[in-house]
């Protein structure tokens, strides 16, 4: 199966939290669980900055998707978002 590229909006805050993480996770909110489920290793993930309306980089998917509820990013939509799958 052929890899697929996914793009992935977000904030300058939330890039700025995945980039001193070294990118080791993303995370999806409830509405894009289908997307993150359909995620698979050696996919290719580009990031973009909405505030900055910019390509900001790109990584690979190393594993399957799965749930957590840890607080890590700050939602723009809801104080209750996870983004919980990761």
């Amino acid at each position: 199966m052929a890899n697929n590229y996914w793009m992935i909006v977000q904030t300058e805050e939330n890039y700025e939290i995945t980039l001193e993480r070294g990118f080791d996770l993303v995370g999806l909110t409830k509405k894009q669980r289908k997307r993150a489920q359909r995620m698979g290793p050696a996919d290719r993930i580009l990031f973009y900055i909405s505030g900055l309306r910019k390509w900001a980089a790109s990584a690979y998917v190393e594993s399957e998707c799965f749930e957590d509820e840890e607080i890590i990013w700050q939602s723009v939509a809801s104080r209750t978002e996870t983004y919980p799958y990761r």
